[in-house]
């Protein structure tokens, strides 16, 4: 039987032994990178610090060490950039959700909101926003679908602009749709939301740009207003 032992993933071993084994900073960091892409992440994000929280790269750069140590993620050795095992970023989020573990979406949303930082239409803020963008669009999307608001409306806009200025529009719609759609829940809570005319003109800005008739933008918004 122990043989067989090495052929078993890492991911799926660690899943048989508690996380605590893990350091706390490793954990920490674990628990956010389970909320992102398994693209490749960007190094310079671990430099990066969460609202409320001191900046320490040292101690987030030693914990990724430890999970590259233990085989859950990959370095590359030509870019400074990892990715982290899919399976092992299910399972955490899993653990998460059942209270095995803190519950890490909302900082790690904030993480990524805060290093999400230039101007979307501008192509020289592209290099920053760009390695980000998978990331940025995946925690997005689980914080608006567990109804986390906050500053979901604004990450999701941020990612439309710039998903629409590169003509990407088919991806584009469904982040303006969903800020849109955050923005509206405000104005139904009783008070009008500064960004809400902007988000309801970048949403039909990019029903247009995909050439859809007048009427289904009108019936296209009138639909979203009836679901808040």
């Amino acid at each position: 039987m122990n043989s067989y032992l090495p052929s078993i993933p890492p991911a799926c071993r660690l899943l048989g032994s508690p996380l605590e084994l893990l350091g706390e900073e490793t954990r920490k960091l674990l628990s956010r990178l389970a909320w992102l892409s398994p693209a490749p992440i960007p190094e310079n994000l671990l430099e990066e610090p969460i609202a409320g929280e001191a900046a320490n790269p040292a101690e987030a750069f030693d914990a990724l060490a430890e999970l590259e140590g233990l085989l859950l993620l990959n370095r590359s050795g030509e870019t400074p950039q990892f990715s982290v095992n899919r399976l092992l970023q299910g399972v955490t989020r899993l653990r998460q959700e059942l209270a095995q573990e803190p519950h890490a979406l909302e900082a790690a949303l904030a993480w990524i909101n805060a290093a999400f930082v230039g101007d979307p239409q501008d192509v020289r803020s592209w290099p920053v926003l760009e390695p980000l963008e998978p990331h940025a669009k995946a925690v997005a999307n689980f914080a608006a679908g567990a109804g986390v608001a906050g500053v979901t409306a604004r990450l999701l806009s941020q990612m439309g602009i710039l998903l629409f200025t590169k003509a990407a529009y088919g991806e584009a719609e469904p982040m303006y749709h969903r800020s849109l759609k955050i923005l509206l829940s405000f104005k139904k809570q009783g008070y009008q939301h500064l960004k809400l005319e902007a988000g309801n003109n970048n949403y039909i800005g990019i029903l247009q740009a995909q050439g859809l008739p007048k009427e289904t933008i009108q019936a296209k918004l009138a639909s979203l207003s009836q679901q808040n």
